[in-house]
């Protein structure tokens, strides 16, 4: 209930039914009456993650070379940069000072999934993760996951925003 959300997060009141009766409007929770209190039920975790993708390819879908040249920019190269930096340059290079090559270039790849919070993808992300600090590793260069990590996010865009979603989706 909304009481003890607030009494174990200490957040205003207000604060905390505002958050609760947007979640409500946006179909990601239902409430009842129970008594006096109105109780909330948060959504089906299946739906909850079908949401989270349909946002996401709301976000990387573009219907223009104009829109493209901004999602190739938000979504490729920003991260190429940026994660590559984060995870092969800081965690890879002090992970590597305490454990061997193999365990390192795991457990980069583990943190690397974990950190994109995309559970049902999370073997597929760990998998590309380890191959990234693989690259980097062996590679001695960071440069080197950068172009890597680039070319899988851009590709990605690319071929969305060149077939759609519905030529990737397996029948039933």
């Amino acid at each position: 209930s909304a009481p003890g959300i607030v009494k174990k997060t200490k957040m205003y009141k207000a604060t905390v039914y505002n958050s609760l009766e947007a979640l409500e409007r946006k179909g990601m929770a239902s409430s009842m009456k129970k008594g006096k209190a109105r109780v909330y039920i948060p959504m089906d975790p299946k739906k909850l993650f079908d949401v989270l993708e349909e946002t996401t390819i709301k976000l990387v879908k573009s219907y223009s070379v104009f829109e493209f040249i901004i999602v190739t920019f938000v979504i490729a190269l920003t991260p190429a940069i940026c994660e590559e930096m984060l995870f092969r340059g800081f965690v890879l290079k002090n992970l590597e000072k305490f454990s061997k090559p193999a365990v390192t270039i795991f457990l980069t790849g583990f943190l690397f999934a974990i950190y994109h919070f995309q559970p049902f993808n999370i073997i597929p992300l760990i998998f590309l993760g380890s191959y990234l600090g693989f690259v980097v590793y062996y590679s001695d260069s960071i440069y080197t996951g950068m172009t890597v990590h680039f070319l899988n996010n851009f590709f990605a865009a690319y071929y969305l925003f060149l077939y759609g979603k519905d030529e990737f989706d397996i029948p039933e």
